[in-house]
């Protein structure tokens, strides 16, 4: 089991807030006799599709970024991934002023690919076979 420091936390909420957005918290109705519900219960919606990426997958790119010594950044950072936490990097590479590559598989999305390159980072691609 993986212990994180207080601290560690404390300090990423204080440093979050460069790219990643507050995002609101929306009280989701649901009626009293909805299976399941408790009685007294709420269920809240965390709205992480407003964030720039549309995923919650950059404050934990972002909170690692920002915390690589200038002489880390220096090569730049790499993730392979086609979705958001490709996003979540290439935008946390980008604020931190360092290049960023991606791997993504042939089969990857159009739309996830653009929005990757659209970061500033560089893609390369890979094949299934």
């Amino acid at each position: 089991m993986r212990e994180i420091p207080l601290g560690a936390i404390e300090d990423a909420a204080r440093a979050i807030y460069d790219p990643v957005i507050r995002t609101p918290m929306v009280r989701l109705d649901v009626p009293a006799s909805a299976a399941g519900r408790l009685d007294g219960s709420e269920i809240f919606l965390k709205l992480e599709t407003l964030q720039p990426i549309g995923s919650f997958k950059i404050r934990g790119a972002h909170n690692v970024i920002r915390q690589l010594s200038p002489r880390d950044l220096q090569d730049g950072v790499w993730t392979v991934s086609a979705g958001n936490a490709a996003q979540g990097v290439a935008l946390a590479a980008r604020v931190a002023g360092a290049p960023c590559s991606v791997m993504v598989m042939d089969t990857a999305p159009a739309t996830k690919v653009a929005a990757i390159e659209r970061l500033g980072a560089t893609v390369v691609r890979a094949t299934t076979e």
